[in-house]
């Protein structure tokens, strides 16, 4: 009895340790709050594909702790990052188009100015992404994707004024109204005034007009009474048609004349931009070439003058240098364009002959170094320019 026992503990311990020596345990080394940079070798084991919940950073700033698939390469593991993906980290969605992404919507790192280290010891990918390729900061313009058209709803302002005169014991009114109403993508406006004063009676129609965006290609249609672009010619008062580029849906910064300013660093560095001695500008760069387009200039308001840049390496070299710069009168950035239609009747108050038909058009073009090209044309039946 005894000895059966023993022989069935026996089997039973040596079942147990081969159970043991053949399973390899993985553990989470996030734990350990290893900064970004520094790695656990003597912890390392072979990491599998799969999904990981990890730390993301850009350029050395945190964008999201998010989970993320991991597909096997030759040496290591390469992150699925898609267009959603990088968009919220701060990829211009226009650059997306040189970028190249397999079947499963991943982008090909290895072919694109991204550069990436995964450490699995404390969980944290790190990206690499030249500044000419990210996104403008803190634009006042939001994303195209989410525009819409609004609600469809009626509006209404007003105005009334009473006067009573003792002297002559006259009373006069006085009253304005603005109503609006909105369809869709159409806005109808209007301003309309009557007065009763001394017994004489008027009411008289200041404007009406319809207008509506037109979002692909960056205009606005307007129909009614409206004033021509002062761009190149003077503004006058018209009824009739216009397509005029619709600036308000284009941020400041794209167009309006800046300066850009480019550089090389050797190292991670930081580059910071003076005016009149004042730190106007400031961020982190990784090796190589960089570019402060005007979209960061121009959200700062400097003025005409010389900027002073310094580049601090991580090894403690400076670069100095300067960009000197002036806003010409008449000026866009380069390969930014405007331009304005109208054709219609010349529109005047209390005219005693027949409002005239008219055709106007300007165009105005940014070409590199700073130069604008422009033109006009304007037609009338006894006037042309």
């Amino acid at each position: 009895m005894k000895k059966t026992t023993i022989t069935l503990f026996v089997l039973t311990s040596v079942f147990h340790s081969g159970n043991v020596f053949s399973r390899q345990y993985n553990f989470d080394y996030g734990s350990l709050s290893l900064p970004p940079g520094e790695n656990a070798s003597f912890l390392s084991v072979e990491t599998l594909p799969g999904n990981y919940v990890v730390d993301v950073y850009l350029n050395n700033q945190l964008k999201e702790t998010t989970e993320l698939y991991f597909k096997s390469m030759t040496q290591t593991l390469e992150p699925c990052l898609t267009k959603e993906k990088l968009i919220k980290y701060g990829i211009a969605i226009q650059e997306l188009h040189g970028l190249q992404f397999d079947n499963e919507q991943c982008v090909l790192l290895e072919h694109s100015p991204l550069k990436y280290t995964y450490n699995a010891a404390n969980q944290s990918l790190l990206l690499n992404a030249p500044s000419k390729i990210l996104s403008p900061i803190d634009s006042e313009i939001a994303d195209e994707n989410i525009w819409d058209d609004g609600i469809n709803a009626f509006l209404l302002n007003y105005r009334a004024n009473y006067l009573h005169s003792k002297v002559g014991g006259e009373d006069s009114y006085f009253g304005q109204i603005q109503p609006g109403f909105n369809f869709g993508p159409w806005r109808l406006r209007n301003l309309s005034s009557w007065q009763n004063l001394s017994s004489e009676k008027k009411f008289e129609s200041a404007y009406i007009y319809a207008e509506r965006g037109l979002k692909k290609i960056k205009s606005k249609l307007t129909v009614g009474d409206k004033y021509t672009s002062a761009d190149l010619f003077d503004s006058v008062p018209f009824r009739g048609f216009s397509l005029n580029k619709d600036e308000s849906m284009i941020p400041f910064s794209q167009r309006t004349y800046y300066p850009t300013i480019r550089g090389i660093a050797k190292t991670n560095a930081t580059v910071e931009v003076r005016q009149n001695g004042y730190l106007i500008y400031s961020t982190s760069v990784p090796p190589g070439q960089f570019e402060i387009g005007r979209e960061q200039i121009a959200d700062l308001g400097v003025g005409v003058g010389v900027l002073d840049v310094s580049i601090y390496e991580k090894n403690g070299q400076v670069q100095n240098y300067t960009v000197p710069y002036s806003t010409p009168v008449l000026s866009l950035p380069d390969g930014y364009s405007k331009y304005s239609v109208t054709i219609g009747r010349y529109r005047e108050v209390n005219n005693d002959y027949i409002d005239p038909v008219f055709f106007e058009g300007t165009y105005i073009y940014g070409l590199p170094y700073g130069f604008t090209l422009f033109g006009g044309v304007q037609w009338v039946n006894i006037y042309n320019s």
